[in-house]
């Protein structure tokens, strides 16, 4: 049991049914309890039973299982340290097949301590043919909740897209990336995920805001973040779905008192990018627009410079960041009678390849 004293496992696993036909059926069983003189309040307990289908399109046919305080590192050493309690239930429901899950963990914690950061699961799925459907998602997960719905279905056609037919809409509240992966700052974040297959491509928004109260020393207040909010189209190639071209409609970052946009065409298979990027902070504005490539490119660069001094100021202020503020506290600090004034303004271009 973790955080208290080993505990000894007894588990028994059974399997009966017959094989030889295309009406396969088989039986199976398990169960998990403890043995010699542990408090049953604290044992861990697993009861489980399923009808399989081998040859069918869905294999499990109904499916029962009740758990307390199961640990999944104590069947397999390299899967995290848990203490799951709750129910999964799968049962054909008309022409579709229907499973829910309603588990507890109390033993979260971040991934890389051997944890599943993971309160609480409430889930319903449901299977109709090829198309799959994830009807509710509610988990708290790394101090927030996470809620959606979404469905997918294999690819089909004669020009399928990797991906398959899919579309699905996710809402996060007070997500504390500290408590996911224990190195990341603490943070409490809110953001939303939408997406739809249109045409063989994926129709992608997201966006990413603090949430209206910070923990107490988070890396928020020193960021300053405002937003972070994408939306484009992914179009994979016929034959990998991580390789495409990325529509990118609408990129902005807000953060640091600064703010990014940007919008073009990224080529990974070609290795390019056709776009324009905007930035604006205190006391400046720069503009660049143009096309990058391995073996060519070309481009044009707008910098106007209106406040030299509210510039330094901002950069003075960058101190404060995660991460980089140590890195520019210490340039400044071999600057320390830097001072700026003034005003200019940059046109360039460029032509060639990176």
């Amino acid at each position: 049991v973790p955080g208290g004293e080993a505990v000894t496992l007894q588990a028994i696993a059974k399997v009966s049914g017959i094989l030889a036909t295309t009406d396969a059926a088989l039986d199976a069983s398990a169960s998990v309890k403890a043995t010699g003189g542990v408090n049953p309040a604290e044992a861990p307990t697993l009861d489980a039973q399923a009808r399989l289908r081998p040859w069918w399109p869905q294999p499990i046919e109904t499916a029962d299982a009740t758990m307390a305080r199961i640990d999944l590192a104590a069947f397999w050493p390299q899967a995290p340290v848990t203490l799951l309690s709750g129910a999964v239930k799968a049962q054909p429901q008309g022409e579709a097949w229907r499973a829910e899950l309603r588990l507890a963990n109390a033993a979260s914690g971040p991934a890389d301590r051997q944890r599943l950061p993971l309160d609480r699961i409430d889930a319903v799925i449901e299977q109709r043919g090829a198309r799959w459907t994830l009807s509710q998602l509610d988990a708290q997960l790394g101090g927030g909740r996470l809620q959606g719905q979404g469905q997918w279905e294999p690819a089909s056609g004669a020009q399928p897209s990797p991906l398959g037919q899919w579309q699905g809409e996710f809402q996060a509240r007070r997500i504390n990336p500290a408590q996911l992966w224990s190195s990341i700052a603490a943070a409490a974040l809110d953001g939303s995920l939408t997406a739809r297959t249109v045409d063989a491509a994926i129709d992608l928004s997201a966006r990413i805001q603090p949430s209206g109260t910070q923990p107490r020393g988070g890396a928020l207040a020193g960021l300053r973040l405002r937003e972070l909010d994408v939306k484009g189209r992914w179009r994979p190639s016929s034959t990998s779905a991580t390789q495409g071209v990325l529509d990118l409609r609408q990129a902005r970052l807000g953060v640091a008192d600064a703010t990014l946009d940007g919008e073009g065409t990224l080529d990974t298979l070609a290795r390019s990018f056709d776009g324009q990027f905007a930035l604006q902070l205190p006391g400046a504005q720069a503009r660049w627009k143009g096309k990058a490539a391995h073996a060519q490119g070309l481009g044009d660069l707008d910098l106007n410079l209106d406040d030299a001094s509210r510039v330094l100021a901002w950069v003075r202020s960058l101190q404060t960041l995660p991460i980089v503020g140590s890195s520019i506290r210490a340039a400044l600090d071999t600057q320390p009678g830097l001072q700026a004034e003034g005003s200019a303004r940059l046109s360039a271009g460029w032509q060639g390849g990176l």
